[in-house]
């Protein structure tokens, strides 16, 4: 597979980006650490627990963008 934004020049993709979708190569590739927060019953609602880890996100350069200030990226297609 190669780079969508590289085309027409076929460079190696080496990631997806988790929100639109589109291989990426390492030139366009954005690495977005997300924290992760487990859910916990607690009665009459359930509350949000911060657990210290964070997972890597791999975005394309629009993406991550459009990311700015959000907690998640809007899913397309």
């Amino acid at each position: 597979m190669n780079c969508y934004d590289c085309h027409p020049q076929a460079t190696p993709a080496v990631a997806t980006c988790v929100a639109c979708g589109k291989a990426v190569c390492m030139d366009h590739c954005v690495r977005h650490e997300r924290e992760v927060v487990e859910r916990v019953a607690t009665g009459m609602a359930d509350q949000e627990r911060r657990t210290g880890r964070k997972v890597p996100r791999m975005l394309c350069g629009e993406c991550a963008g459009g990311m700015q200030g959000s907690v998640c990226p809007p899913r397309r297609g």
